[in-house]
């Protein structure tokens, strides 16, 4: 009796491991999808006095999803007369909510909610100025 106990357990058990349900793969999420937008302006800081002169500048930022961890950010940031328009691929990571995107050169920005937040190197034939930049989706 006690070895048919035994059998039975061990066939109940091995029963239950074969009809164990079949396990699902996550679908991969597209990071660079979920970031992909335009945005518009919003703020600009002097980076080495943190003067605001939002009030003086204009642009806006497009993210194009490129594959899943790679996008581009097409921006404009004009100051009066003067315009830059640049273009360049970053590379993404998540960490928590936020999304670190980094390029080539090793510059770097970020994405915070529906904030893109980047430094930006406005040049113009007179000078080179670093901003801190944030555009609003």
């Amino acid at each position: 009796m006690k070895s048919i106990n035994a059998i039975l357990c061990i066939s109940t058990v091995f029963f239950m491991l074969a009809c164990k349900k079949d396990e699902v793969a996550e679908p991969t999420v597209n990071l660079s999808q979920q970031i992909a937008g335009t945005y518009k302006l919003t703020s600009v800081l002097r980076n080495n006095t943190l003067a605001d002169v939002t009030s003086t500048a204009t642009g806006s930022a497009t993210i194009t999803a490129k594959d899943n961890t790679t996008a581009q950010i097409s921006y404009t940031l004009a100051f009066g007369v003067n315009q830059q328009l640049i273009a360049t691929d970053y590379q993404i990571s998540k960490n928590g909510s936020d999304f670190k995107l980094v390029n080539s050169a090793g510059e770097d920005a970020v994405v915070q909610g529906s904030k893109l937040k980047m430094i930006i190197t406005f040049t113009t034939l007179a000078s080179s100025q670093k901003y801190i930049v944030e555009y609003t989706k």
